[in-house]
């Protein structure tokens, strides 16, 4: 009588946890060395950022907050006020929630007063988010920007930020950026700019009261400085942010990879004893018919 063959698997299953043990390693050496290169550019980042990410950001608001007269003729915004947004996000993916969070609040901000508001998205990832829901209000887009970042490259998106408002009749600029705080924490900053008409009135106003020589000049140089100052400062803290949220999202996919490849390995080791138990099973019962 012939007893029917069954088959169990095991060389399948053995050999298919065997491949899926390799890819997963392959792919832990990957997210391990792209850990090592984002923590590398991050310091580099961080070094930009403490050297060059105050400069000039302040002036107006400093300026502004210590002079009554110049605060008295600033522009007032209310809700009716339309406005530029700004998201700035990173050309490449990979770093946790650093630009889905700039892409809620863009969203939050909006809501449904569509009519009050225009973006231009600095960065890929932004642009291609914000391009499907508001197709209407997305009105330009720089993507692929120059790293690292130059206060010549933030001068450049300033200018034409200042044209884009001029274009869409907007009364201000609101840049949405994340400010790095720490390695493991950044923080969603919304920060208005002032268009150059409503810079003039403040400034003349201020510095017409103590007759300072060339004020009209020295307004068009000031208002520059101010509007690129904030855009550069924007780019550094997003850029030290992306670089730190990488860097925690490879550790996360390390960890994550030896965690698997210890199951796998565990699942492995139970089908290969499965399959040695099996066989030694078989030649006993086979040594016992004869």
């Amino acid at each position: 009588m012939l007893s029917k063959v069954i088959s169990r698997g095991f060389a399948a299953n053995e050999k298919t946890l065997k491949a899926r043990i390799k890819s997963v390693t392959s792919i832990g050496k990957i997210t391990k060395a792209m850990k090592m290169v984002a923590a590398a550019k991050m310091r580099a980042e961080l070094a930009r950022l403490v050297a060059g990410g105050k400069f000039g950001h302040q002036l107006a608001s400093n300026w502004f907050k210590g002079d009554d007269i110049a605060r008295k003729n600033l522009p007032e915004f209310n809700a009716e006020s339309r406005t530029l947004i700004v998201p700035f996000t990173s050309d490449r993916g990979l770093c946790g929630g650093v630009n889905s969070g700039i892409i809620r609040e863009t969203k939050s901000i909006i809501g449904r007063r569509r009519d009050k508001f225009a973006i231009f998205s600095v960065g890929d990832k932004g642009t291609l988010a914000l391009i499907r829901p508001y197709p209407d209000l997305l009105y330009k887009s720089i993507t692929n920007v120059l790293t690292p970042v130059s206060f010549a490259t933030a001068s450049a998106i300033a200018y034409n930020l200042e044209q884009a408002a001029k274009d869409k009749g907007c009364d201000r600029i609101e840049l949405i950026y994340n400010e790095f705080k720490n390695v493991v924490t950044s923080k969603i900053v919304r920060k208005e700019l002032m268009l150059r008409q409503g810079f003039r009135n403040g400034h003349y106003k201020s510095v017409n009261e103590v007759e300072e020589p060339d004020f009209p000049l020295a307004t068009e140089i000031y208002y520059e400085l101010y509007l690129a100052s904030n855009v550069y400062h924007a780019m550094l803290n997003n850029a030290s942010s992306e670089q730190s949220a990488r860097m925690s999202a490879m550790e996360g996919a390390s960890k994550n990879c030896s965690e698997m490849i210890g199951k796998l390995n565990l699942d492995y080791n139970r089908v290969r004893q499965s399959k040695i138990t099996s066989e030694l099973c078989e030649i006993i019962s086979g040594a016992e018919a004869l």
